[in-house]
């Protein structure tokens, strides 16, 4: 029994290597095996990196095996191209991109929902870097009314597919900055802060609320579109990568 039990976990130990090893071993026609994952391709050579370094491969010199395998690898990448083509021209579209050269960072703001009333919440994030994904995303509120409906500092709270997040004591600014509404009248300003990960988590949830004040706000799948282009954008630049 003790012998069956060792060869059950030399199993499960060798099955369990097997599933964490992804590198692919590229089989050449003259039988040299060459370990690397799909990186890109040109014409003529295909690039795999191999144990971090970047190896170069004749497209003819691959076995059938493997060059049927290039073309799926170059095909998936194409199709992930195009999709955050797609995604990135929508992007573009629907925020506005500035770069503070006084303070070297971006900044990006969705441009719906400062067009639309309504819609009181717009997403804002200063990356350093547009290629990577920011470490954190605000969501500033902002509200164009003629009195105040909340105090000078508020609590805000988020329920997100069951899962809670408290802002205690947040500042309510009654500054008008004309960035944020036409309505000069602005007097109630906020802003929350997630770390990417919190905000995709929001962006994709099937259900979302949030409590400010006297105010209660249901944020339906179809009204989080901006939300989850923005994460889908950046999450495309890291799959590229």
């Amino acid at each position: 029994m003790k012998t069956m039990f060792a060869l059950l976990l030399v199993v499960a130990a060798l099955t369990v290597s097997a599933q964490t090893n992804s590198v692919h071993n590229w089989t050449l026609k003259s039988g040299a095996v060459v370990p690397g994952d799909y990186y890109t391709s040109g014409k003529l050579m295909v690039v795999i990196k191999s144990h971090g370094t970047n190896c170069l491969l004749k497209i003819s010199d691959l076995s059938t095996n493997d060059w049927l395998y290039f073309q799926e690898c170059k095909a998936a990448q194409q199709q992930r191209q195009r999709q955050h083509q797609l995604v990135d021209s929508e992007f573009q579209k629907d925020f506005t991109i500035a770069f503070d050269k006084f303070r070297g960072y971006y900044t990006i703001v969705n441009n719906k929902a400062l067009e639309k009333k309504g819609l009181p919440f717009s997403i804002e994030s200063f990356p350093t870097d547009l290629n990577s994904k920011p470490d954190h995303v605000t969501l500033h509120y902002s509200r164009a009314e003629y009195d105040w409906t909340l105090f000078p500092k508020t609590d805000f709270i988020m329920l997100f597919d069951g899962k809670k997040k408290a802002f205690d004591g947040l500042k309510v600014s009654g500054d008008v900055l004309s960035g944020y509404a036409s309505d000069p009248d602005c007097l109630e300003q906020f802003d929350v802060d997630f770390t990417f990960d919190e905000f995709k988590q929001i962006a994709f949830a099937k259900s979302v609320e949030a409590s400010a004040g006297i105010w209660d706000f249901i944020f339906d799948y179809q009204s989080r579109r901006d939300w989850q282009l923005f994460v889908n954008h950046f999450e495309n630049l890291n799959a590229e990568k």
